[in-house]
């Protein structure tokens, strides 16, 4: 019966061209491989050992030991075999390490060697291998994606090509941004390119509109991912639509890499796809506030102001800042949000000054800031202010040179970080390709993006895949980009440089001091 329909599922006929989409069979057989379970919802289990109870197939599925590309991945020294349809049909048969020899696989000697255990020969299996019992229809899907599984690749790779996304916007105010960091992109990819590519791969830039305010076309770049023709997305910028664009890399399992944003997310082991390079609007405001705060001599009943624009995504600051306070068992802050325009800054400063704080967390723009220091300097009020470096500007520069508190900006990276190495090759990349650097912060977050993506792709290896690229990218350590502080990832942290630097601001002279070493975070 198996036998039968092997041959009526049409197996019997030769191998498709790599580059033919995976029919409705062999993808039934690829959840069947990869999951352990079938499309039609039939049980398949698996067995260990001889006598043992069968347990579900999605406990053991093929894919856990022989990797999602069939090749095979050592564990607990266990050795997998590669099943690749290439190697299990090679014509001069096998002889395995310990003497076990057998003729080549066929489609029938395959599905009794994963019902049965016993190789064409009749030999019995590394007796780790597990024996799935499933229906003849459900074997002959498995069958028929095995003899594709050497082929078949992730969306967006080719045998010599790897096609990758960059939300960018072409129109409105932020077209020149888009454009700039475009350029940087895609004189990074040729440059790798000319020098032939990644492992044999040549990088091709498909840039994504994203309408000319963020988020704005959202959908469309959604409807193009699901074309199934980007394999994974770089760079880019999505400012407002952040946290739409982290749900829709894992709806998709789309790697995201160096998205240009404020609100990037820091890790927590359940959110994969998505890797920033540094820290965003609440990392600042954390590295402020640990640097006051390891100034002050008593923070027993420090008093801390928070100030903020009204918003989701100024509450979830706030809430990472009061449990840093909570840590160092200290009184909650003193949080006052507005909606813009209507922030009194005689009630703001009454307010702080009145409760005592010695210390504000100010997250407003700095055309806000610049009033509330000439009101707090006519009050005789002198706080410690501290600025998140998303919030810096030309204004800040102006403050009233009588406030007699202190400035502090936190930013994530600086100048100090540029390697003379990575300033000669940013430079090279203008001079080659004729561009110019306006949008400069873009246009560096761009190019570290590049090198961050090229490093991960050259782990990643020939055989390459979306996952073995996560895998990658999370052994990263302590990289050095040229412009950017070191970059690091692991399993549960997707920030890359975690942490920054405080500058004060000097407002008397209405210029930069003094500068921080770097400030590292915790998860």
């Amino acid at each position: 019966m198996l036998a039968l329909a092997l041959a009526a599922s049409g197996l019997m006929t030769s191998a498709r061209a790599a580059d033919q989409p995976l029919s409705a069979q062999e993808l039934r057989g690829k959840r069947i491989y990869v999951e352990g379970e079938a499309e039609s919802g039939v049980p398949i289990t698996a067995v260990v050992a001889r006598g043992a109870t069968p347990i579900p197939a999605s406990i053991l599925p093929c894919a856990g030991c022989h990797g999602e590309d069939g090749k095979g991945r050592p564990e607990g020294g266990v050795v997998p075999p590669d099943i690749t349809w290439q190697t299990l049909s090679a014509a001069y048969g096998h002889e395995h390490d310990y003497g076990r020899r057998h003729p080549a696989f066929d489609e029938n000697s395959l599905a009794r060697a994963v019902i049965l255990g016993n190789d064409p020969a009749g030999n019995p299996l590394d007796a780790v291998m597990p024996r799935y019992d499933m229906p003849a229809a459900e074997m002959a899907d498995l069958v028929a994606y095995l003899k594709r599984i050497g082929d078949d690749l992730d969306p967006g790779l080719t045998a010599d090509s790897i096609r990758v996304g960059s939300i960018l916007p072409a129109s409105g105010e932020l077209a020149g941004l888009g454009r700039a960091m475009q350029n940087v992109l895609e004189a990074s990819f040729a440059d790798i390119n000319a020098s032939g590519g990644i492992h044999g791969r040549q990088l091709e830039l498909v840039a994504l509109d994203a309408g000319g305010e963020p988020g704005e076309n959202l959908w469309q770049v959604r409807d193009q991912l699901r074309e199934g023709s980007i394999f994974a997305l770089l760079g880019g910028y999505a400012e407002g639509a952040d946290g739409e664009l982290a749900a829709l890399a894992e709806e998709e399992e789309i790697p995201m890499i160096g998205l240009f944003t404020q609100s990037p997310r820091a890790g927590n082991g359940l959110e994969r796809h998505g890797f920033y390079l540094t820290g965003g609007l609440a990392e600042q405001a954390r590295v402020a506030l640990r640097r006051a705060l390891d100034e002050s001599a008593d923070q027993r009943d420090a008093v801390i102001g928070i100030v903020h624009l009204a918003g989701p995504a100024y509450s979830e600051v706030v809430r990472q800042l009061q449990k840093d306070l909570a840590g160092r068992r200290m009184p909650a802050p003193l949080v006052i949000s507005y909606q813009p325009p209507f922030l009194d800054k005689v009630d703001l400063v009454n307010t702080l000054r009145s409760r005592g704080a010695h210390t504000v967390v100010f997250m407003a723009p700095v055309d806000e800031l610049k009033r509330f220091v000439a009101e707090a300097a006519r009050q005789d009020f002198a706080p410690t202010l501290l600025l998140p470096g998303v919030f810096a500007g030309q204004p800040m520069f102006e403050l009233d040179r009588t406030f007699g508190g202190r400035v502090l900006v936190a930013y994530p990276s600086i100048p100090g970080d540029h390697t003379a190495d990575g300033v000669r090759d940013f430079e090279a990349l203008h001079a080659q390709h004729g561009f110019g650097y306006e949008y400069s912060t873009a246009q560096i977050s761009a190019f570290v993006a590049a090198r961050v993506f090229a490093e991960g792709l050259k782990r990643a290896g020939r055989a390459l895949s979306r996952e073995k690229l996560l895998v990658a990218l999370e052994g990263i350590s302590d990289y050095r980009a040229g412009l950017m502080p070191p970059i690091s990832y692991n399993r549960s942290r997707r920030i890359g440089a975690y942490g920054g630097y405080v500058i004060e601001l000097d407002t008397a002279e209405g210029k930069f001091g003094a500068t921080s070493n770097w400030i590292g975070l915790e998860l």
